[in-house]
């Protein structure tokens, strides 16, 4: 008897962990659709100049590695934000102290 009470109190407690989750989700769904990228500069697309073929290798190679550092950060940021909107810990290298 004693049994089957524990394990309906273990059932009760997983299934309002599992609402709560889906509270949290449906909250997130809620949200607007129509919002711009993080950073709509870096997107590009055909016809913002002259093809690879004719462009100078070192220029595209610091295009590439700027990007690249652009690319990096805005994920940092974006992990920054989704973990302190969860209320997680953050690592120790995106807080920047080193």
């Amino acid at each position: 008897m004693l049994f089957l009470v524990l394990s309906g109190i273990k059932l009760f407690r997983g299934l309002m962990r599992m609402l709560d989750e889906a509270s949290l989700s449906m909250d997130r769904l809620s949200e607007p659709f129509g919002r711009m990228p993080v950073h709509p500069e870096t997107v590009s697309g055909p016809g913002n100049g002259p093809g690879a073929p004719f462009r100078d290798v070192e220029m595209v190679r610091e295009e590439y590695e700027s990007g690249k550092e652009e690319r990096r950060a805005a994920r940092r940021d974006a992990r920054i934000a989704r973990k302190y909107a969860k209320g997680q810990p953050q690592r120790v290298s995106d807080l920047g102290l080193f």
